[in-house]
């Protein structure tokens, strides 16, 4: 029997990461408050943000305590005068001259303890020379160039092949030994007492020397600090592509506390490293080809604050002329944060319940702002904050309870959190205030709006990594008897679909592209992992022929890869994968005690290929009616390796020996007869004969997420409806969004 819910949430917590980024926006402070919080459960559809599986125990309880002062009290307890900047400025071309001439004196240096006078100086190969500072960071050159008054950065050089297993590494090193091409050239400054729990800014003047082709650098620098010997903890900062020939001052404002840039070794210390992250990958350019980043000198500043107190301080603490005035200015203070904080306009005897625990406090505090601090932490604590709830009106019959349409400011937090992982901003603040926001021309005007800011990238890697379940790539592990793997690689994976799906949003593309597209998004070092020419540098939207096999998200390793056992192909897991994930309609879970899928021997001793195997297993009786479903969409994928690369014929040069010899066979038959050959007529298959029923399952998908519960037959007449607009649209992915969120569904509790 088929059961309604009704169609409605009365509330549910905010994720784990809709969490972070709400007190991200709340308190003006990008910081990683989430990341010690209890794993999310997953709803059976893939969505963390089903209200079903968003439970809150103790420990969460215990955890939003502890961030929320931890959070307020870095703000408001900051000290009364602005903290002295710890201010570093090198211009490594100073030192970079008679490296080899200072080599001993620059060693000895070096070895002298944090806070002894440290000098600074460079590395050009196994060359350092000191600076002429006194005291200050030790910088060292790696493979440099000295080009008039500034240094230069070109890319690595592989060492390998082109048709070599693919590493994840960012010294792959050259075979010339002439110190210019070999490594990947680095600028690296190591600096001891940095105040690291402070924001950081980073200038760098260079410019651009570009290569062949038209190539340019990539400027990328990261901030990290030294464990031991050769060991090192580091995060990237910024990577991005320098375009200009003539000398530029770029300028980069980070947070220390988001990187791992306090050593947790005495002695040991921290270290900030520049350097070009242009690629070749399978290129082979020469060193004079390659693009250069000339660097005429770097700039970093701790502490650093443009405004004193911070700009989130004053967010809270804000200007007043009861500043003086302690009790009314207390009730301003927290009157203001409330309201933001709950996402709606907040009733007198709520702010008289934080200002009664405010005058409780007070006398058992230091001051005005330990006593806020404590004050603010129990709003951040209360279900008002911590859940996104539509209560039914008070006093309405219970039909009238459970559906109702949301109010501006409900409708300002469903919106935000949809589209952008987080709190409403300003805008839809005063949209909401004016009580124009539910309006149908508004509401699309927003919802571009919003998916043209820099925000919609939450909702492009949330959404894509639950639809497809990318975690699933992080549950698998490479069988190292199979393929040589860096770890790393997963990375790329996951960024390479929610790029891809971020794109197809930004542009406003045809939803067909998610199976099949001419473009693909690649960087380099994917490029390479699936032997496609000619692709250097970070990620990039290109074309490419047919006969590379690849577009949309069906040839994406973090599919191929995610459905596979980390050392072979699994075509049940890719048609169950296909099944559910686009076209909405999940095969029936496996009868109990179903019999493995074992690896019979054949009459020559050797093993079954996969599809004999599949066949063997497809004939036990319980088995066999689910198999011909589920089968058929999997096996059209057997030129695709477990890693998503591309294989033909009977032998896979890619996997290591003995393991070479497999039979790759895509030709299979679906269930009603019609016959596929390869992936290709897959693909051609959904978007004519299937079309209909995909556009069905992306609008299901969005709208599930959207509205963070599961969907039932009291959504289909909404359902449909947003399916027939969609398609006058042509299908474009913005229309999916924005006809969600003008469906009645989406404006009703």
């Amino acid at each position: 029997v088929t059961r309604s819910s009704g169609g409605s949430n009365t509330l549910r917590r905010l994720t784990a990461y809709e969490y972070n980024n709400t007190l991200r926006d709340l308190l003006h402070l990008d910081l990683r408050y989430a990341v010690d919080l209890p794993p999310e459960g997953v709803a059976k559809e893939g969505f963390k943000n089903n209200t079903t599986v968003l439970m809150t125990s103790a420990l969460h309880l215990e955890y939003f305590e502890r961030i929320a002062r931890g959070a307020l009290s870095r703000i408001l307890l900051a000290p009364q005068d602005k903290p002295a900047p710890y201010f570093v400025r090198v211009e490594p071309e100073l030192a970079f001259a008679g490296a080899a001439d200072k080599k001993n004196e620059a060693n000895k240096n070096r070895r002298k303890k944090p806070g002894s006078g440290v000098s600074y100086g460079i590395k050009n190969g196994d060359h350092y020379a000191p600076g002429n500072g006194a005291r200050g960071p030790l910088f060292r050159m790696d493979f440099g160039e000295a080009a008039g008054d500034t240094i230069l950065l070109a890319g690595n050089r592989p060492r390998d092949p082109v048709d070599a297993l693919f590493e994840v590494d960012r010294k792959i090193g050259g075979s010339k030994g002439d110190g210019r091409s070999g490594f990947q050239p680095e600028f690296r400054i190591e600096m001891y007492e940095v105040p690291y729990d402070a924001p950081v800014r980073v200038r760098i003047r260079c410019a651009a020397v570009p290569g062949k082709g038209g190539s340019w650098p990539r400027l990328s620098f990261e901030l990290g600090s030294f464990r031991g010997a050769n060991v090192s903890d580091q995060k990237e900062a910024v990577n991005v592509e320098v375009r200009s020939s003539e000398l530029q001052t770029l300028e980069f404002v980070v947070h220390g506390a988001n990187f791992p840039f306090q050593s947790n070794k005495p002695g040991r210390p921290s270290y900030f490293r520049i350097y070009n992250d242009y690629r070749r990958g399978t290129s082979q350019l020469t060193y004079e080809e390659l693009p250069k980043l000339k660097i005429d000198w770097v700039e970093l500043q701790g502490n650093y604050y443009e405004t004193w107190p911070s700009p989130a301080k004053q967010s809270i603490l804000f200007a007043s002329e009861y500043a003086q005035d302690e009790p009314r200015y207390a009730r301003e203070v927290i009157a203001r944060f409330m309201q933001r904080a709950y996402r709606r306009p907040v009733l007198e005897v709520e702010v008289e319940r934080k200002l009664a625990l405010f005058r409780k406090l007070r006398p058992q505090e230091e001051s005005f702002e330990a006593t806020m601090v404590s004050t603010l932490t129990a709003v951040l604590c209360s279900p008002h904050f911590l859940l996104l709830s539509e209560p039914g009106d008070a006093g309405a019959d219970a039909e009238a309870a459970t559906r109702r349409r949301l109010d501006d400011y409900e409708l300002a937090s469903r919106l935000s959190y949809f589209l952008w992982s987080s709190m409403p901003d300003t805008t839809l603040f005063e949209l909401a205030e004016a009580g124009r926001l539910h309006e149908p021309d508004v509401l699309r005007e927003q919802v571009r709006r919003m998916i043209g800011d820099p925000k919609s990238a939450g909702f492009a890697r949330h959404f894509t990594s639950q639809w497809l379940d990318l975690p699933a790539i992080r549950r698998l592990a490479v069988n190292p008897e199979y393929f040589d793997f860096q770890e790393p690689t997963k990375d790329l994976f996951e960024e390479e679909s929610i790029r891809f799906v971020h794109h197809v949003l930004r542009e406003d593309l045809d939803i067909a592209n998610f199976i099949d597209s001419k473009f693909v998004v690649l960087n380099h070092a994917l490029a390479k992992h699936y032997r496609i020419p000619g692709i250097s540098g970070g990620f990039q939207v290109r074309e490419l022929p047919a006969e590379q096999h690849r577009g949309g998200l069906l040839t994406q390793a973090s599919m191929l890869f995610g459905n596979s056992t980390g050392a072979e192909t699994h075509p049940i897991k890719r048609g169950v994968w296909v099944l559910e994930r686009l076209l909405d309609d999940p095969p029936p879970p496996p009868p109990p005690n179903v019999p493995e899928l074992v690896e019979p021997e054949g009459p020559d001793e050797s093993k079954l290929s996969l599809k004999e195997r599949l066949v063997a297993h497809a004939q036990v009786a319980s088995c066999r009616d689910c198999h011909r479903k589920i089968d058929p969409w999997g096996v059209v994928f057997e030129n695709y390796n477990a890693l998503g690369q591309w294989r033909e014929g009977t032998r896979d040069p890619l996997v290591r020996p003995p393991h070479q010899e497999k039979t790759s066979n895509p030709e299979t038959q679906l269930r009603n007869g019609r016959s596929l050959r390869n992936l290709d007529e897959l693909k051609a298959y959904l978007l004519t004969e299937k079309k209909t029923q995909f556009r069905r399952a992306v609008v299901r998908k969005v709208l599930a997420y959207a509205l963070g519960r599961y969907l039932d037959f009291s959504d289909r007449k909404s359902i449909d409806l947003i399916c027939e607009a969609v398609e006058s649209r042509d299908d474009t992915f913005q229309s999916v969004l924005e006809e969600v969120v003008l469906s009645e569904q989406f404006l009703t509790k």
